[in-house]
């Protein structure tokens, strides 16, 4: 999962910051060494974070589909959990846009953007009324360095998720890629009314609060960055992006020891993803 520019230049920050000869405590580890899933909300590691549904909202398990599911695990970067997600969705609903958007992300989460960057581009041109694929087009055009292409795509996929909005303004799906969308084009104030509205209506909590912690992040809120990404791992822990920027928050935080703990779980999680090289960066400037 990716985030806008601003999030990614401030990571590089951190990991200046680390080179400076401040002392840090030692880094959080579960038994044998082992990095463990993040903490539970209100340890002595993580900050409390609210996460219980509004009153009459579904819980976080049926608000998706398999295939909305095996997206989740998709950009979680988990692709072995995606793979077995999709294979056990039912024939006769594979024709939907979400399960195409999930076979098309499955190989991103194997490293192979340019296979999934051709796959949902094929979505966003069989599905034109959905948000969801030029949302993720947009991501990937971003990682391969065209801004512009990234740009063009996110506002289609505002265009797409507002004229599903208008049909069904209940439909949290569509909120969500509003939301992301509009974060990625740094519309923060109407990015957070969106995903204020996927909450409600029933989208993936954890990809949710994930996307809300970009936004604090975004607005330089590094504790609430942290709650967010925090409350996100909670329901998900094998989102590996929310370790990433959590990390990042920790820094700003001046938490090196978390933020140590959260790129050695994100490098674990995702060890071919885009960013991997910069956590590495950022734990190899530790041992300076």
């Amino acid at each position: 999962m990716r985030s806008y520019m601003a999030v990614a230049a401030a990571l590089l920050l951190a990991s200046t910051a680390l080179a400076q000869p401040t002392p840090t405590p030692a880094a959080v580890r579960g038994a044998a060494g082992r990095v463990g899933p993040a903490p539970p909300p209100g340890s002595a590691e993580q900050p409390k974070t609210d996460q219980t549904p509004a009153a009459g909202q579904p819980a976080p398990e049926k608000c998706e589909s398999a295939a909305q599911k095996a997206i989740r695990f998709a950009v979680g970067w988990d692709a072995e959990k995606a793979k077995a997600t999709l294979e056990s969705v039912p024939a006769d609903t594979r024709s939907g846009a979400d399960f195409r958007v999930a076979s098309a992300l499955e190989p991103m989460a194997e490293g192979k953007l340019d296979t999934a960057l051709a796959a949902v581009g094929k979505a966003a041109t069989d599905f034109p009324a959905d948000p969801a694929p030029e949302y993720y087009r947009g991501e990937m055009l971003y990682w391969k360095g065209n801004l512009q292409g990234a740009e063009a795509a996110w506002k289609a996929a505002v265009s797409r998720a507002q004229a599903e909005l208008a049909k069904n303004p209940k439909n949290g799906w569509a909120s969500y890629y509003l939301g992301t969308a509009r974060l990625q084009l740094r519309q923060f104030g109407l990015a957070k009314e969106a995903l204020n509205a996927a909450l409600a209506n029933g989208a993936s909590q954890p990809l949710v609060r994930y996307q809300l912690g970009l936004l604090a992040a975004g607005e330089q809120r590094w504790q609430d960055a942290v709650d967010e990404f925090t409350a996100a791992l909670t329901e998900d822990s094998g989102l590996a992006y929310a370790y990433y920027y959590r990390g990042l928050a920790w820094s700003k935080l001046k938490r090196t020891d978390l933020l140590l703990l959260d790129m050695d779980r994100f490098l674990t999680l995702a060890p071919e993803s885009p960013d991997a090289v910069k956590a590495r960066s950022v734990l190899q400037s530790s041992k300076r």
